[in-house]
């Protein structure tokens, strides 16, 4: 959870360009098409999600929503899931 601090320290560049940003792990692999359709989404706010998630290493972030509205973000590893 270091992007807090990230944003952080660099929320004066943030605000003063007001661009969008795309926050992502350095360790994750995205298939160019995922990140073309995140890229021009028209939606303000997007987070993607794999509709055939399997827990793998136990330390996922599941998101849970409905009809397009985010309710929940929680590990797998979590044991209030």
């Amino acid at each position: 959870w270091n992007h807090g601090w990230s944003f952080y320290l660099s929320k004066d560049e943030i605000v003063k360009n007001q661009k969008d940003i795309i926050v992502v792990h350095a360790d994750t692999f995205y298939e160019s098409a995922t990140l073309e359709g995140l890229l021009y989404d028209e939606n303000d706010d997007v987070i993607l999600a794999d509709s055939e998630f399997a827990v793998n290493t136990n330390d996922e972030l599941l998101v849970y929503g409905s009809t397009g509205i985010v309710k929940q973000l929680a590990f797998s590893n979590d044991g209030n899931l």
